[in-house]
């Protein structure tokens, strides 16, 4: 008896170590130990002042630059998925960037050899003629002694770090551009932000002026009140931070959600992007052309007069007011995306595929995706 008891008990303490292990690991980490670096004094980040007032939009307009942090922390291979070629190229088509960075910990050994070794989408990423390798170093602590355990939160300090210096366009790799931004970058405010569910600033895509009071102050907080959870020194400071300097001239412009983020991260969102509608057949008009933005009141008039939305189908979701889509893609089981690939996007019967379609169908013209198309209905053929 006592044999068959201690045997249940390890056998649940098996069990209880193969699914909740790193979260006790985490939370053994951050609660019961404690997570100060050792032998470390702590200190501040300076707040450079830069004055505001001094900017104007023509020639102050935010840089032209584009900026993703992919981090393969102590991983052999650089990789990157269908996903993030669709985010990468559609930034590259839309924006017409001087230069897209990836800041990555990746050597240019690992870099090269994903260049011409790595698999297809990594291959087509790296081939886009404006994407850059930027080498950068992970922080093990912040200046106030906390170390940093995850490496989403490395990666957050490496974001910031870049746009303050450079300025430009940061996303994350899982946002995809619909139309160009240069008339925000040119707007002559210092940094334009859009908000997420519950009235949040979302961080996933931020454009920036280098070296603005916004994101000098926010580089510095992020040290001094960084605690290991997951959205105290990012999306809630940056929250805190937009709303109260919207009150200082041209420093900050909040956008609508549905400007950067029509579409959110619960289950229900994510369904609606990326679920394939089998029952709808795939989409016969629309040429895949880029989309342009109205600059004129008559293209206003024009714009919201086209015919482009009469008769789509009851699935589908109007995302002509948006900029970008934030496509989150949740992880548990049962969420999809459970495949997104050439065939998903040219099939076109989800929000997601139509959304980036256009973009796709650009780099299938431009020779970036090498991969031979029935000419029929656009699915993809072995060579």
């Amino acid at each position: 008896m006592v044999v068959i008891f201690a045997t249940v008990v390890v056998l649940n303490l098996l069990l209880v170590g193969h699914y909740f292990g790193p979260d006790i690991k985490f939370l053994v980490q951050t609660r019961v130990f404690s997570d100060i670096e050792p032998n470390c004094t702590p200190t501040t980040l300076p707040i450079l002042s830069t004055p505001t007032s001094q900017y104007n939009a023509s020639s102050d307009a935010i840089p032209n630059i584009v900026h993703y942090v992919w981090l393969i922390n102590g991983r052999e291979h650089f990789s990157l998925d269908f996903k993030t070629f669709i985010s990468v190229y559609s930034a590259s088509v839309y924006f017409q960037p001087d230069t897209i960075y990836i800041h990555t910990d990746a050597t240019t050994e690992q870099w090269e050899h994903a260049k011409t070794q790595g698999d297809e989408p990594t291959r087509w990423t790296l081939g886009i003629p404006n994407v850059a390798h930027h080498r950068v170093s992970t922080l093990n602590h912040t200046l106030s002694c906390r170390r940093i355990l995850k490496i989403e939160h490395k990666s957050d300090f490496v974001r910031t770090q870049q746009l303050h210096q450079y300025g430009g366009i940061y996303m994350d790799t899982d946002v995809i551009p619909l139309r160009d931004v240069k008339v925000l970058r040119e707007s002559g405010i210092a940094n334009i932000m859009g908000i997420e569910t519950r009235e949040r600033i979302n961080n996933g895509l931020m454009i920036c002026r280098p070296g603005s009071a916004l994101l000098s102050i926010f580089m510095s907080e992020q040290h001094r009140i960084f605690d290991n959870r997951w959205t105290t020194h990012s999306v809630e400071l940056l929250s805190t931070l937009a709303y109260r300097l919207q009150a200082v001239p041209a420093e900050v412009l909040i956008l609508g959600i549905q400007a950067f983020t029509p579409s959110g991260w619960k289950k229900n969102d994510i369904e609606t992007l990326f679920t394939p509608h089998t029952e709808t057949g795939e989409l016969s008009r629309g040429d895949g052309s880029l989309l342009e933005v109205p600059m004129s009141f008559q293209e206003a008039i024009d714009y919201w007069n086209g015919s482009e939305w009469e008769g789509r189908a009851e699935w589908e979701v109007d995302y002509s007011g948006s900029y970008a889509i934030h496509a989150f893609d949740g992880k548990p089981e049962g969420y999809w995306p459970k495949r997104v690939d050439l065939e998903y996007v040219m099939a076109r019967q989800s929000n997601y595929a139509r959304a980036v379609y256009p973009a796709v169908k650009h780099a299938v013209d431009a020779g970036i995706i090498n991969k031979k198309l029935n000419e029929k209905d656009g699915r993809s053929v072995e060579q």
